[in-house]
């Protein structure tokens, strides 16, 4: 794997917050409240690219599966399919 150092996110700023503290601060708001879907295409031990420390990485994943269930689909994705068959031939 390519170890890549993170960038901080350049819509980050002290008027608008960080992707990550919203993620963090809805799922503790509906924790244990109210059901929360999540589609991602990142398995858990990536998440630590959207997140800004491991401490908060930890503390989300652990919300999301302490009650849930967790559905890994496997199989072809239908945008990427649809995205490939757009693509000219020669490409």
């Amino acid at each position: 794997m390519v170890e890549a150092t993170r960038q901080p996110s350049p819509i980050c700023s002290k008027a608008l917050p960080c992707l990550d503290e919203v993620l963090l601060t809805l799922l503790a708001e509906r924790y244990d409240r109210r059901s929360v879907v999540i589609t991602s295409n990142l398995v858990f031990s990536l998440w630590d690219w959207i997140f800004r420390d491991p401490m908060t990485t930890v503390a989300a994943i652990g919300c999301i599966v302490h009650h849930a269930m967790i559905l890994e689909l496997t199989g072809p994705s239908y945008p990427a399919e649809a995205a490939k068959a757009r693509l000219p031939k020669d490409a």
